[in-house]
């Protein structure tokens, strides 16, 4: 059990070492102004920013590179759809914890039992009635 915990961790110091280091960034209420306004710059360095933490993350809780992206693009989306929200982030420097709390909640989202049958019986039932269509 202890061999296997120390190889997981060497594999999680790989994965960390492979990332480039980005300096640490202090958001602010310009930045979450910017990024709601849809500023193409901000988005781009928000993406960066958060996307190979949130993969990071995400890879060592869920098992497929699908799901990893899945719930990468559900964080993202429900991070700037609650922002764009009147009220949105009470302190805009929090942004960072924001962030990873909804990244939680994706995960969890992607990883549910329940979700996971719903998600793969409307899969069969899209596959079925298609294949439905075309004997027809």
């Amino acid at each position: 059990m202890e061999a296997q915990r120390v190889a997981t961790l060497e594999r999680v110091v790989l994965r960390c070492r492979d990332l480039p280091l980005l300096p640490r960034f202090d958001f602010n209420g310009d930045y979450v102004a910017r990024l709601v306004s849809g500023d193409p710059e901000t988005e781009r360095h928000f993406a960066r920013y958060f996307g190979d933490l949130l993969s990071l993350k995400l890879r060592s809780r869920l098992r497929s590179a699908a799901l990893v992206e899945d719930a990468k693009q559900e964080t993202f989306t429900r991070v700037l759809t609650s922002l764009k929200r009147k009220g949105g982030l009470a302190v805009p420097e929090t942004l960072g914890a924001f962030v990873n709390s909804v990244c939680k909640t994706s995960c969890w989202r992607c990883t549910d039992p329940a979700r996971v049958r719903r998600r793969s019986r409307t899969a069969t039932m899209g596959r079925t009635s298609g294949r439905r269509a075309r004997n027809r």
